[in-house]
């Protein structure tokens, strides 16, 4: 319960902070598994998110937020420090960027 409850608030608190920023967002969970990361912390997601939708391609880049149990922390270390499982995304529909990625541990 207590882990709904941590997700739940990293998601809003994601929300809120780039929202003002981004305009409208998208949010998805996704495996983590999908994340395909180079070594300078960028990358690419690819997701469907329903069974009659399109897949989408997802930019991560350097200016994407990454959080690790609702505290900011670098993509790479997020990675290492959380077993495969579902995370959250937001990303901006208009250029298929990533604003923020939230790791549960």
């Amino acid at each position: 319960m207590k882990k709904i409850i941590l997700f739940v608030t990293i998601c809003l608190m994601s929300l809120s902070s780039t929202q003002l920023l981004a305009g409208d967002l998208e949010e998805a969970e996704i495996f983590s598994g999908w994340l395909k990361i180079t070594k300078d912390g960028t990358g690419i997601v690819k997701f469907k998110p329903c069974d009659k939708c399109n897949s989408i391609l997802v930019r991560i880049t350097a200016s994407t937020k990454t959080y690790l149990n609702g505290t900011e922390i670098g993509l790479l270390k997020a990675m290492a420090r959380t077993k495969p499982g579902f995370i959250s995304l937001q990303y901006s529909p208009d250029n298929k960027e990533a604003r923020t990625i939230g790791f549960l541990n």
